[in-house]
């Protein structure tokens, strides 16, 4: 559970969250252990926790509660482990350091803790994780920097780069501000908010640099791999590093999550199912991993499970407009035109206008029948006085959804050009199986890798 900084310092509230994070790092290299992912664990965050409850709602044995404080310079931190089935208090262990030790913090501690559950690693498992900091500056900005980056929006992701560039800037050598450099900008490009191959390119450039720093760190080993796999549409050696950074750390969520739209792009839908399954055993509360649990079934053409799934998503926070936007999306596969339009005008209430959200309203009116309403918000969308980025990608599927093939597969072929992530999904996405057959995009897929 997310740590409480007990100490009545606001300033130390990144702290308590990072050793929270690092102690979960840290165990999770224990492979035979199922450890539950930090999104999860911090939507306890700020909550009076009843172990046993918390620990029947995330699947588990057993939680470890844990309290900071600070007493000048002076620093405690407490544990206890409890176990679930009873609320029987299995181990327990208080430490004292200084605040400035934040070797310890990072990594010291959290390989006490393990010891003290008398955890086994295995033979090559390495027992101190190179890329760390005892930059006090440096380590509280990453912290921020994954704190804005989990909130998915575009200010968010864009603050998130900035915090990360600054714990590059106190210490170049701090691997894990690189890999999460490298997340923001993977994020920003798939949610079209830039375009994609400025931000890929820096995405890879920014996990190159954590991997030269530790060859073995599973963060950067997963961003690029889907760098690898979204920029240069490499899936082979794509996979390839997905299965190191798993290998790795078996209980990297976003390893899992990521190597599923890896293995839905080249068609293994199967594959795809157990790898978001296991990503969301391991961050039960995540939304994002939840909705693309649904996004892989909707690529799968099981609409009804997709629907579930974003469901679910949805009654964790109504708001979330990834899930929204694929609940539509859906909806739009289904023939259900007005429960899409009204999904969409859902996340156009919550999020304001943007290029993805005009464009899936613009296709439910070209499916339902208003091609009138449909052409206006294209003719919005192409307009060159458009300020904000406007994915071809987009504009590709509300003419795929006009009928219009021709300029539909111009625009895709533009996509490829420009180096958009989800050109891999031609091969199986829904919205343009009236594509399929047509010799220009046949040939576009070849172009692009997919057989």
């Amino acid at each position: 559970m997310p740590f409480v900084n007990a100490s009545g310092n606001p300033d130390l509230e990144y702290l308590s969250d990072g050793i929270t994070e690092n102690i979960i790092n840290r165990i999770s290299l224990a492979s035979h252990l199922k450890m539950i992912a930090n999104n999860s664990v911090f939507k306890y965050k700020g909550q009076t926790i009843d172990p046993q409850k918390a620990g029947r709602e995330l699947g588990v044995q057993a939680v470890l509660l844990g309290r900071v404080a600070e007493h000048g310079e002076d620093l405690s931190v407490s544990t206890e482990l409890i176990n679930v089935a009873d609320g029987s208090h299995l181990w327990g262990e208080k430490y004292e350091r200084k605040l400035s030790d934040l070797r310890f913090l990072q990594s010291e501690l959290a390989q006490a803790i393990a010891s003290g559950l008398r955890l086994q690693f295995a033979p090559d498992q390495p027992q101190q994780r190179k890329g760390l900091t005892d930059n006090v500056e440096a380590y509280q900005l990453n912290l921020k920097g994954r704190y804005f980056w989990n909130k998915r929006t575009e200010a968010g992701l864009r603050k998130g780069i900035e915090f990360f560039q600054q714990a590059i800037d106190h210490d170049p050598n701090y691997a894990l501000a690189y890999a999460g450099l490298a997340d923001s900008y993977i994020i920003l490009a798939n949610w079209r908010y830039a375009p994609p191959g400025e931000s890929y390119a820096k995405a890879k450039a920014a996990a190159l640099r954590a991997l030269e720093i530790d060859d073995r760190l599973p963060e950067a080993l997963t961003s690029l791999a889907y760098t690898t796999l979204l920029y240069e549409r490499d899936w082979k050696n794509s996979e390839a590093k997905f299965q190191q950074a798993i290998a790795l750390n078996p209980n990297y969520a976003s390893a899992h999550h990521f190597y599923s739209i890896c293995l839905i792009s080249s068609g293994r839908q199967a594959a795809a199912v157990a790898e978001i399954k296991r990503a969301q055993e391991l961050d039960p509360l995540s939304l994002i991993i939840t909705s693309v649990h649904g996004w892989i079934h909707y690529e799968g053409r099981e609409f009804d499970l997709a629907v579930y799934q974003f469901s679910k998503a949805l009654e964790m926070d109504p708001k979330y407009v990834p899930a929204l936007l694929d609940l539509g999306t859906t909806y739009l596969r289904t023939g259900e035109y007005e429960k899409a339009i009204a999904r969409f005008e859902e996340a156009k209430t919550v999020n304001g206008e943007n290029g993805r959200i005009l464009a899936d309203l613009a296709q439910a009116y070209a499916l339902s029948g208003q091609k009138s309403e449909a052409l206006k918000v294209v003719e919005r969308l192409e307009s060159p006085s458009q300020a904000t980025f406007i994915s071809a990608w987009d504009l590709a599927l509300v003419h795929a959804a006009l009928d219009d093939k021709a300029r539909a597969i111009e625009l895709l072929e533009k996509a490829a050009d420009e180096r958009m992530g989800w050109i891999i999904l031609l091969g199986v996405d829904p919205a343009f199986d009236t594509l399929r057959g047509e010799p220009r995009f046949e040939k576009l897929k070849k172009q692009v890798g997919i057989a």
